[in-house]
Protein backbone atom coordinates (compact mmCIF):
# COMPACT_ATOMS: atom_id res chain seq x y z
CA UNK A 1 0.00 0.00 0.00
CA UNK A 2 1.25 3.91 -1.03
CA UNK A 3 2.36 5.37 2.13
CA UNK A 4 0.71 9.07 0.61
CA UNK A 5 -0.07 9.87 3.76
CA UNK A 6 3.83 10.86 4.18
CA UNK A 7 3.97 12.02 0.51
CA UNK A 8 0.75 14.63 1.18
CA UNK A 9 1.95 16.27 4.03
CA UNK A 10 0.30 18.66 6.38
CA UNK A 11 0.81 22.56 6.00
CA UNK A 12 -0.76 23.33 2.85
CA UNK A 13 -3.10 26.87 3.13
CA UNK A 14 -6.50 25.92 3.90
CA UNK A 15 -8.52 27.81 1.36
CA UNK A 16 -11.38 30.18 1.25
CA UNK A 17 -14.75 28.26 2.31
CA UNK A 18 -16.55 26.77 -1.10
CA UNK A 19 -19.93 29.18 -1.55
CA UNK A 20 -23.13 27.29 0.10
CA UNK A 21 -25.56 29.31 -2.16
CA UNK A 22 -28.58 27.09 -2.54
CA UNK A 23 -28.83 25.15 -5.86
CA UNK A 24 -32.09 23.90 -8.02
CA UNK A 25 -32.61 20.23 -6.99
CA UNK A 26 -31.87 17.96 -10.22
CA UNK A 27 -34.91 15.29 -11.08
CA UNK A 28 -33.69 12.27 -12.86
CA UNK A 29 -35.46 12.16 -16.15
CA UNK A 30 -36.01 9.28 -18.98
CA UNK A 31 -33.24 7.86 -21.07
CA UNK A 32 -32.71 5.88 -23.89
CA UNK A 33 -31.61 2.83 -22.40
CA UNK A 34 -28.69 2.45 -24.81
CA UNK A 35 -27.10 5.92 -22.98
CA UNK A 36 -28.29 4.67 -19.46
CA UNK A 37 -26.06 1.65 -20.20
CA UNK A 38 -23.10 3.79 -21.28
CA UNK A 39 -23.13 5.64 -18.47
CA UNK A 40 -23.36 3.14 -15.85
CA UNK A 41 -19.66 1.55 -17.30
CA UNK A 42 -18.26 4.45 -17.05
CA UNK A 43 -18.99 4.92 -13.25
CA UNK A 44 -17.47 1.33 -12.24
CA UNK A 45 -14.98 0.35 -15.59
CA UNK A 46 -13.66 -3.04 -16.68
CA UNK A 47 -9.71 -2.06 -16.66
CA UNK A 48 -7.64 -4.10 -18.38
CA UNK A 49 -10.36 -6.83 -19.04
CA UNK A 50 -10.47 -7.12 -15.23
CA UNK A 51 -13.44 -7.07 -12.92
CA UNK A 52 -15.23 -3.85 -11.95
CA UNK A 53 -12.92 -3.14 -8.75
CA UNK A 54 -14.79 -2.10 -5.31
CA UNK A 55 -13.48 -1.99 -1.93
CA UNK A 56 -13.83 -4.57 0.23
CA UNK A 57 -13.08 -3.75 3.58
CA UNK A 58 -14.14 -0.66 5.90
CA UNK A 59 -12.40 2.63 4.25
CA UNK A 60 -10.37 4.83 6.17
CA UNK A 61 -10.58 8.40 4.91
CA UNK A 62 -8.29 11.52 5.77
CA UNK A 63 -8.63 15.13 4.40
CA UNK A 64 -5.84 17.32 3.91
CA UNK A 65 -5.53 20.98 3.03
CA UNK A 66 -9.11 21.80 5.12
CA UNK A 67 -9.88 24.27 8.22
CA UNK A 68 -11.26 20.90 10.83
CA UNK A 69 -14.56 21.82 10.68
CA UNK A 70 -14.54 21.40 6.95
CA UNK A 71 -12.50 18.63 6.98
CA UNK A 72 -15.05 17.00 9.40
CA UNK A 73 -18.10 17.84 7.60
CA UNK A 74 -16.45 15.95 4.25
CA UNK A 75 -14.99 12.99 6.18
CA UNK A 76 -18.07 12.56 7.84
CA UNK A 77 -20.69 12.74 4.86
CA UNK A 78 -18.00 9.73 2.76
CA UNK A 79 -18.00 7.55 5.82
CA UNK A 80 -22.11 8.15 5.60
CA UNK A 81 -22.01 6.82 2.50
CA UNK A 82 -19.49 3.97 2.85
CA UNK A 83 -21.68 2.65 5.27
CA UNK A 84 -24.85 2.94 3.26
CA UNK A 85 -23.51 0.86 1.05
CA UNK A 86 -22.63 -1.91 3.23
CA UNK A 87 -19.03 -1.18 3.10
CA UNK A 88 -18.56 0.89 6.28
CA UNK A 89 -16.15 3.06 7.42
CA UNK A 90 -12.88 2.63 9.89
CA UNK A 91 -13.78 4.50 13.14
CA UNK A 92 -10.50 4.92 14.60
CA UNK A 93 -8.91 8.26 14.36
CA UNK A 94 -5.38 6.33 13.78
CA UNK A 95 -6.34 4.15 10.95
CA UNK A 96 -4.43 3.88 7.79
CA UNK A 97 -5.76 6.14 5.33
CA UNK A 98 -6.73 4.59 1.88
CA UNK A 99 -8.80 7.56 0.77
CA UNK A 100 -6.93 10.66 0.40
CA UNK A 101 -8.46 13.85 -0.75
CA UNK A 102 -5.79 16.81 -0.85
CA UNK A 103 -7.17 20.25 -0.85
CA UNK A 104 -4.86 22.43 -2.48
CA UNK A 105 -4.27 25.94 -4.28
CA UNK A 106 -1.55 24.00 -6.24
CA UNK A 107 -3.74 21.61 -7.56
CA UNK A 108 -1.11 21.00 -10.84
CA UNK A 109 2.13 20.70 -9.17
CA UNK A 110 0.48 18.43 -6.38
CA UNK A 111 -0.86 16.54 -9.40
CA UNK A 112 1.92 16.30 -11.39
CA UNK A 113 4.31 15.61 -8.35
CA UNK A 114 2.16 12.31 -7.28
CA UNK A 115 1.88 10.78 -10.67
CA UNK A 116 5.96 11.74 -11.08
CA UNK A 117 6.84 9.22 -8.31
CA UNK A 118 3.40 6.82 -8.61
CA UNK A 119 2.95 6.62 -11.89
CA UNK A 120 0.74 3.17 -10.89
CA UNK A 121 -1.72 5.64 -9.90
CA UNK A 122 -3.06 6.80 -13.27
CA UNK A 123 -2.71 3.01 -15.00
CA UNK A 124 -1.22 -0.34 -15.17
CA UNK A 125 2.30 -0.07 -15.92
CA UNK A 126 2.40 -3.70 -16.38
CA UNK A 127 -0.23 -3.56 -19.19
CA UNK A 128 1.72 -0.12 -20.95
CA UNK A 129 -1.46 1.68 -19.48
CA UNK A 130 0.98 4.69 -18.15
CA UNK A 131 2.13 7.24 -21.47
CA UNK A 132 2.51 10.74 -21.91
CA UNK A 133 -1.13 10.56 -23.50
CA UNK A 134 -2.28 8.84 -20.34
CA UNK A 135 -0.97 11.56 -18.07
CA UNK A 136 -1.40 14.40 -19.87
CA UNK A 137 -5.45 13.77 -18.79
CA UNK A 138 -4.73 14.09 -15.18
CA UNK A 139 -1.89 17.01 -15.78
CA UNK A 140 -4.81 19.24 -17.19
CA UNK A 141 -6.55 21.64 -15.39
CA UNK A 142 -9.45 20.27 -13.62
CA UNK A 143 -11.63 21.31 -10.19
CA UNK A 144 -10.93 17.86 -9.12
CA UNK A 145 -8.65 15.06 -10.43
CA UNK A 146 -9.25 11.63 -9.15
CA UNK A 147 -6.88 8.11 -9.19
CA UNK A 148 -5.85 4.95 -7.36
CA UNK A 149 -4.83 1.57 -7.72
CA UNK A 150 -6.50 -1.58 -7.76
CA UNK A 151 -5.56 -5.16 -7.50
CA UNK A 152 -6.99 -8.85 -8.57
CA UNK A 153 -7.77 -10.62 -5.14
CA UNK A 154 -7.47 -14.36 -6.08
CA UNK A 155 -9.83 -16.49 -3.23
CA UNK A 156 -10.62 -20.30 -3.51
CA UNK A 157 -9.59 -22.30 -6.74
CA UNK A 158 -11.64 -25.15 -7.02
CA UNK A 159 -15.20 -22.91 -7.44
CA UNK A 160 -14.28 -21.36 -10.64
CA UNK A 161 -16.72 -21.55 -13.63
CA UNK A 162 -18.04 -19.96 -16.87
CA UNK A 163 -19.39 -17.39 -14.71
CA UNK A 164 -17.86 -17.47 -11.30
CA UNK A 165 -14.11 -16.75 -11.38
CA UNK A 166 -11.57 -17.34 -8.65
CA UNK A 167 -10.38 -13.47 -8.40
CA UNK A 168 -12.23 -10.65 -7.44
CA UNK A 169 -11.02 -7.00 -7.98
CA UNK A 170 -10.05 -4.85 -4.84
CA UNK A 171 -9.42 -0.85 -4.76
CA UNK A 172 -6.47 -0.29 -2.75
CA UNK A 173 -6.40 3.38 -2.64
CA UNK A 174 -8.24 6.54 -3.90
CA UNK A 175 -6.39 9.82 -4.05
CA UNK A 176 -8.37 13.07 -5.39
CA UNK A 177 -6.85 16.49 -5.67
CA UNK A 178 -9.07 19.14 -5.23
CA UNK A 179 -8.52 22.82 -6.77
CA UNK A 180 -9.43 25.48 -4.43
CA UNK A 181 -9.46 28.09 -6.60
CA UNK A 182 -11.95 26.47 -9.02
CA UNK A 183 -15.19 25.87 -6.25
CA UNK A 184 -16.69 28.68 -7.54
CA UNK A 185 -20.71 28.07 -7.26
CA UNK A 186 -20.58 24.67 -5.31
CA UNK A 187 -20.87 24.02 -1.75
CA UNK A 188 -20.00 21.82 0.74
CA UNK A 189 -22.67 19.29 0.66
CA UNK A 190 -22.51 19.04 -3.33
CA UNK A 191 -18.63 18.46 -3.02
CA UNK A 192 -18.84 15.94 -0.21
CA UNK A 193 -21.39 13.80 -2.13
CA UNK A 194 -18.69 13.86 -5.53
CA UNK A 195 -16.14 13.30 -3.92
CA UNK A 196 -17.73 10.35 -1.59
CA UNK A 197 -18.81 8.63 -4.97
CA UNK A 198 -15.65 8.66 -6.92
CA UNK A 199 -13.88 7.56 -4.01
CA UNK A 200 -16.22 4.56 -3.92
CA UNK A 201 -16.41 3.72 -7.14
CA UNK A 202 -13.32 5.03 -9.29
CA UNK A 203 -15.47 6.41 -12.28
CA UNK A 204 -13.32 6.90 -15.41
CA UNK A 205 -11.57 10.37 -15.10
CA UNK A 206 -11.20 10.98 -18.82
CA UNK A 207 -14.95 11.23 -19.37
CA UNK A 208 -17.04 14.16 -19.40
CA UNK A 209 -20.54 13.52 -17.49
CA UNK A 210 -23.10 15.62 -18.64
CA UNK A 211 -26.04 13.87 -18.39
CA UNK A 212 -27.86 15.92 -15.40
CA UNK A 213 -28.88 12.51 -13.65
CA UNK A 214 -25.39 12.33 -11.58
CA UNK A 215 -23.55 14.11 -9.30
CA UNK A 216 -20.36 13.65 -11.59
CA UNK A 217 -21.96 16.63 -13.85
CA UNK A 218 -21.62 19.04 -11.26
CA UNK A 219 -18.62 20.88 -12.91
CA UNK A 220 -20.06 20.21 -16.26
CA UNK A 221 -22.99 21.60 -15.44
CA UNK A 222 -21.82 24.49 -13.59
CA UNK A 223 -19.43 25.85 -16.23
CA UNK A 224 -21.96 25.39 -19.01
CA UNK A 225 -24.39 27.42 -16.41
CA UNK A 226 -27.37 24.81 -15.94
CA UNK A 227 -28.84 23.63 -12.69
CA UNK A 228 -26.24 21.46 -11.28
CA UNK A 229 -27.55 18.40 -8.93
CA UNK A 230 -28.05 18.97 -5.35
CA UNK A 231 -25.62 15.73 -4.47
CA UNK A 232 -26.38 12.27 -5.16
CA UNK A 233 -29.16 11.45 -7.25
CA UNK A 234 -31.07 8.77 -7.38
CA UNK A 235 -29.21 6.82 -10.22
CA UNK A 236 -25.99 7.45 -8.01
CA UNK A 237 -27.20 6.22 -4.92
CA UNK A 238 -28.60 2.77 -7.13
CA UNK A 239 -25.32 2.49 -8.61
CA UNK A 240 -23.21 2.49 -5.41
CA UNK A 241 -25.83 0.12 -3.41
CA UNK A 242 -25.69 -2.43 -6.25
CA UNK A 243 -22.11 -2.04 -7.40
CA UNK A 244 -21.38 -3.28 -3.57
CA UNK A 245 -24.29 -5.92 -3.79
CA UNK A 246 -23.04 -7.78 -7.01
CA UNK A 247 -21.63 -10.97 -6.89
CA UNK A 248 -17.63 -9.75 -6.31
CA UNK A 249 -16.57 -13.08 -8.02
CA UNK A 250 -18.64 -12.54 -11.59
CA UNK A 251 -17.06 -11.95 -14.49
CA UNK A 252 -17.13 -8.15 -15.61
CA UNK A 253 -19.51 -8.96 -18.10
CA UNK A 254 -21.72 -10.24 -15.31
CA UNK A 255 -21.04 -7.67 -12.92
CA UNK A 256 -22.15 -4.65 -14.95
CA UNK A 257 -25.79 -6.65 -16.52
CA UNK A 258 -26.24 -7.12 -12.81
CA UNK A 259 -25.96 -3.55 -12.50
CA UNK A 260 -27.64 -2.32 -15.08
CA UNK A 261 -30.69 -4.75 -13.88
CA UNK A 262 -30.93 -3.37 -10.95
CA UNK A 263 -30.31 0.14 -11.61
CA UNK A 264 -33.38 0.17 -13.90
CA UNK A 265 -35.76 -1.48 -11.60
CA UNK A 266 -34.88 1.12 -8.77
CA UNK A 267 -35.65 3.89 -11.33
CA UNK A 268 -38.64 2.43 -12.33
CA UNK A 269 -40.29 2.08 -9.15
CA UNK A 270 -38.65 5.12 -8.45
CA UNK A 271 -40.56 7.06 -11.11
CA UNK A 272 -44.32 5.07 -10.69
Amino acid sequence: MLCLAAILAAGWPAGADAQDKPVDEVVVEGRAEKQLDQMLQTFAPSRSGHQMARWDRRVCTRIYGLEPVHAAFVKERIDALADQVGLGAAKSPHCVPDIVIAFTLDADAVTAGLIKRHPELVGDIDFGEVTARTKAAYLAPHPVRWFGQDWNKVVDLTSASRIKTNSLRVISTTVSVVDLTKLDGINWGQLADFLGFVSLSRPRFDHVYSDPGTVLSLFTARDLGKPIPAGLTALDSSFLTNLYKTQARQTAEHQQQDIRRHVKADLAKAAN
